[in-house]
């Protein structure tokens, strides 16, 4: 007895295999092609948007510099207020409160100038952060809480390198001396004095003489 072939076989190619796969999912390939595009013009939408509040932002800072310029504070703090509220986020923005803390700690109003930072500081552009950072902590070390400044100057440290990060790492020593924390200033200071090719690392030598010496007193 014969056995039947039971093998279905194909008459054309691969290139009828596709054609075939093709004809069965147009109707699915022509939705994913339109959701692809449809997210690629949001991403430009997007792109353009966030371009365009750039520029208004940058007006608005450049305005209220000018209204600064003109010697009427009360005005000036007002306008920046505005436009650091309106363009949170931006470059300007960023700029427009580190300004704006400025105005209040050069008032003694330090406290004011420290709410500014942290209420930008969160949603500021990432060149931005190192910079607030460091500033906030010059509102706090002028209200008396140097513990505070000196871990918002590490903090600032730790996002930068060379000479920058070496200049916030002193103000933290700095700090963490006049609150009293010898130790972790003695720390930061021989970080310093390590780095030999490092502008502070004289002064920090001299640093870590004199704590090293009060220690052993």
């Amino acid at each position: 007895m014969t056995t039947p072939n039971l093998a279905t076989r194909r008459t054309g190619g691969a290139d009828d295999t596709v054609a075939e796969w093709l004809t069965a999912n147009w109707r699915t390939l022509a939705i994913g092609a339109a959701v692809v595009a449809a997210a690629g013009g949001g991403v430009w939408l997007w792109g353009r948007q966030t371009a365009l509040k750039e520029e208004r932002a940058e007006k608005a800072f450049a305005s209220a510099s000018q209204v600064a310029g003109g010697g009427d504070v009360e005005k000036a703090r007002t306008e920046l207020q505005k436009m650091v509220d309106r363009y949170a986020g931006t470059n300007a923005g960023g700029l427009g409160a580190m300004v704006l803390a400025q105005q209040f700690y050069e008032q003694d109003k330090a406290a004011e100038g420290v709410k500014v930072l942290e209420k930008a500081i969160g949603g500021a552009p990432s060149h931005l952060k190192a910079s607030m950072e460091a500033l906030l902590a010059s509102g706090l070390a002028q209200q008396g809480k140097e513990a505070e400044a000196a871990a918002r100057y590490a903090k600032a440290a730790g996002m930068v390198s060379g000479a920058e990060k070496d200049s916030y790492l002193a103000d933290a020593a700095r700090a963490y001396a006049a609150a009293g924390n010898k130790a972790e200033a003695l720390k930061l200071w021989q970080q310093l004095a390590d780095k030999e090719n490092s502008s502070r690392s004289i002064e920090a030598r001299i640093r870590v003489g004199e704590l090293s010496a009060k220690a052993q007193q």
